[in-house]
């Protein structure tokens, strides 16, 4: 259906150093999603206009391709009293990896509880988070009896996409920067999360980037290099683009030279908007070209060796990355028995990333993710870092 693109490689190669590196969305509500016709004829029939849904990997090496012929989405159900809902304690169900060979890529999880909970697992390297919520609303436009939106799988990559946009490649970035809560723990492993909520307000990611460029320049001691990605949907310049591939690509904003501004928040926002003109995103796809005839063996093997360099020496790519999500309407998000009040993403934690977080939008304000490795997190720094971001939106 579609080859496997340089940068669909990266993310394959991230499940390997950081499993699961999966995209989850995560509805809290009232009541449980059950089809009249049961899962497995409303799967069936969301899979006909959705067939990204159905993805697997097949091929080897540069013949690498995401086809449609694999199992339908799982569903699983569970008890989910034990899990709150505010970071990894109690939910073991968001560990287990995806395999993109075998499937199935995506997964749906109800969590019996109080709030019941509704989660969508999918394999990042696949889809992204608006292919999530395309396949999100699809399952509950069935189980309100609407017609589902449809999406293609392919056969457009997001190189594809880059390349039509007119973008050059960008080079990778130096590891250079520094980690917003200080020097690793090197005895940690793996990866976290938490979750806090924050009012609605506007300039939300130029409000964490200067949030986050302080802590980490407090954190160093002093002037460090600060960079923040925001990962960018490329399909805002194809609108007429309806498709549940990975089409998002990054842009960096050098965050620590505006700290000094008068409005350091709207410098940022100046950095941003110059970012999207000059289509940096696609930039960034067209610079992971080089993965596409590398074995994922050795992008795996080269991804730890990073990371683990990157924690023992304080230097990454990046300080963060930023994604917000934009706003989650709960009508859209129910049905068949189950009504939606909130929702977040849990990001894909990754150990040499030293924050991912994640913001969405709703009618009781922003919920608000933060990941990052163990070795950075210990000692309350990622509790007190996630409350210096939401104190930045409330401000």
């Amino acid at each position: 259906m579609r080859r496997v693109s340089g940068l669909e490689r990266v993310w394959l190669a991230a499940r390997q150093v950081g499993p699961p590196f999966a995209n989850q969305l995560v509805l809290e509500g009232v009541g449980s999603p059950t089809p009249p016709q049961g899962w497995p004829a409303l799967l069936d029939e969301l899979a006909r206009v959705q067939p990204g849904c159905r993805l697997r990997l097949r091929g080897l090496l540069g013949r690498m391709r995401w086809v449609s012929d694999g199992p339908l989405p799982a569903v699983r159900q569970l008890d989910g009293s034990g899990w709150d809902g505010m970071g990894p304690a109690g939910a073991p169900f968001l560990d287990p990896p995806i395999d993109p060979s075998r499937g199935p890529l995506y997964e749906i999880l109800i969590l019996e509880g109080r709030p019941t909970r509704v989660v969508f697992r999918t394999l990042n390297a696949a889809t992204d988070g608006a292919g999530i919520m395309l396949f999100a609303r699809g399952v509950f436009a069935l189980l309100r009896g609407d017609a589902p939106p449809h999406a293609q799988a392919g056969p457009t990559t997001d190189e594809q996409l880059a390349s039509s946009m007119g973008a050059a490649a960008s080079p990778p970035p130096a590891h250079d920067c520094a980690a917003p809560t200080g020097q690793a723990d090197l005895e940690q492993s793996g990866c976290t999360w938490a979750r806090v909520r924050a009012p609605s307000t506007s300039d939300v990611v130029p409000r964490l980037a200067v949030a986050l460029a302080t802590a980490t320049i407090q954190a160093a001691g002093g002037s460090r290099i600060v960079r923040v990605d925001v990962p960018v949907d490329l399909r805002r310049w194809a609108p007429q683009l309806q498709s549940s591939a990975n089409l998002t690509g990054w842009m960096q904003l050098p965050i620590h030279l505006h700290l000094g501004a008068d409005d350091p928040i709207q410098a940022v926002r100046y950095v941003l908007n110059d970012g999207l003109q000059r289509k940096a995103a696609a930039s960034h796809v067209l610079g992971a070209g080089f993965a596409r005839t590398t074995p994922l063996p050795l992008l795996a093997w080269m991804g730890s060796r990073l990371a683990t360099t990157s924690l023992r020496e304080g230097r990454y790519g990046t300080s963060a990355v930023v994604s917000h999500l934009g706003r989650i309407d709960p009508p859209d998000f129910s049905g068949g028995g189950f009504t939606t009040s909130r929702a977040f993403f849990v990001p894909p934690g990754s150990p040499g990333q030293p924050a991912f977080i994640t913001t969405t939008a709703g009618p009781e304000g922003l919920e608000l993710c933060l990941a990052m490795p163990r070795a950075l997190a210990s000692g309350d720094r990622l509790t007190n870092l996630l409350d210096d971001l939401r104190r930045s939106l409330a401000r």
